[in-house]
């Protein structure tokens, strides 16, 4: 599959899909697909410095603004505040002639809600990656000088994130990153 993907990507006239899998604070979870989301709907701002700078050792927070429609009020009860978006965009490989398709997904990032804004026909949400919790101010109570790992742990709870391990590309042992 991912040779074939390779190989579309490539090409013009290809389709894409996105999928947008919604988890609400009660952990109840709503998938929005194309079909929900408005044309243009759903971009994904990131960057590497400011406008008009080159930034060296800044850290960026990417942002999901997603415009979903309402012209039928279906979302007119769903309350989005709070809610985590995992966005997925997919690359068609394999149509049928019935119609069927195989689908690449690739992950595009987790997002939580940052601003909500409800028109009659659409409901648009702007969410930020978990970047934007560590967007405060550090103050540690460790004592200086420590271990990377140390700080980088400190900050992690600090800022309400959790670490994961994962492993380690030089060796066996695990690293610790964080997770949302």
């Amino acid at each position: 599959i991912r040779d074939r993907y390779k190989e579309l990507v490539k090409q013009s006239g290809r389709t894409f899909k996105a999928k947008v899998i919604c988890t609400f604070p009660d952990n109840t979870q709503k998938i929005f697909t194309d079909s929900d989301i408005m044309q243009n709907g759903l971009k994904i701002n990131d960057a590497t410095s400011n406008e008009g700078s080159f930034d060296v050792g800044c850290a960026i927070i990417k942002e999901l603004v997603l415009e979903l429609d309402n012209s039928n009020k279906q979302l007119s009860d769903i309350d989005f505040s709070n809610a985590k978006f995992d966005v997925r965009i997919g690359l068609v490989i394999e149509q049928k002639y019935d119609g069927t398709t195989k689908t690449e997904w690739i992950k595009k990032g987790i997002y939580y809600t940052e601003e909500i804004t409800e028109n009659e026909n659409f409901v648009s949400i702007v969410a930020y990656d978990a970047m934007s919790k560590f967007d405060k101010p550090y103050n540690s109570s460790l004592r200086f000088p420590q271990m990377l790992l140390s700080i980088f742990s400190d900050a992690c709870t600090a800022c309400g994130m959790t670490l994961r391990a994962s492993p380690s590309p030089r060796d066996s042992t695990s690293s610790r990153m964080p997770s949302s």
